[in-house]
């Protein structure tokens, strides 16, 4: 279980803290105003973001290739990545 940023730099103070469980599923949203700087933390720009939900990056290869800016433990993006990925399938679906 544990909780990550996603910040979007197009819109500077806008950022989503997503909840995960243990397998790795997202279990809450919320948008935060202040960014706590000991979660992980994805940042991108407005195109990179599209990019990803559009699923033509994935998330580990976005990070390897600083695509999406990634600041915490590389054993979580490593573990979760596959899960993010499936962030970019539920986010089609809400759009």
């Amino acid at each position: 279980m544990g909780k990550g940023i996603l910040w979007f730099s197009a819109r500077q103070g806008v950022s989503v803290c997503s909840e995960w469980d243990d397998q790795g599923q997202i279990v809450s949203l919320e948008l935060i105003e202040e960014m706590d700087e000991s979660l992980p933390i994805f940042s991108a720009t407005r195109e990179n973001w599209e990019r990803f939900v559009n699923q033509e990056i994935g998330a580990v290869k976005a990070v390897m290739t600083g695509l999406i800016d990634y600041r915490g433990s590389m054993t979580i993006i490593v573990k979760y990545g596959r899960h993010f990925d499936c962030l970019a399938e539920v986010a089609q679906k809400v759009n």
